[in-house]
């Protein structure tokens, strides 16, 4: 299933600076582990998410513990990209923010999220 994702210029700058192709991050989006917190869903690829069919020199593998924040309406908006497998654990403990400062406006879907 290919979705089109947006990504902001941020997520942009991010991705080139780790390395991280569209297909990549497309590929984070549909297999990677999704928790909602903090006003956004964090989507982290796993060792045990990805499909059994992948061969062991799969550009995959590489990808483990990288992780793409997307917004929490339409999840088709990338917000940023990091590759930090530790930080995943801190996202999933995050306290939610206050909603007024901070706040943007996803351009896909028009829904206003917090900043990661």
């Amino acid at each position: 299933m290919e979705t089109k994702l947006l990504l902001s210029s941020h997520a942009g700058k991010r991705a080139n600076q780790r390395n991280l192709s569209y297909s990549d991050i497309v590929f984070i989006r549909e297999h990677g582990c999704k928790v909602s917190n903090a006003g956004v869903v964090f989507r982290q690829l796993r060792r045990d998410r990805i499909p059994a069919q992948m061969p062991g020199n799969h550009r995959c593998w590489q990808l483990v513990g990288s992780t793409v924040v997307l917004c929490p309406t339409c999840e088709s908006f990338v917000i940023t990209v990091y590759r930090d497998e530790a930080a995943f654990c801190k996202d999933r403990k995050k306290h939610k923010y206050n909603w007024k400062r901070q706040a943007s406006c996803c351009p896909h879907c028009g829904s206003h999220h917090q900043a990661a």
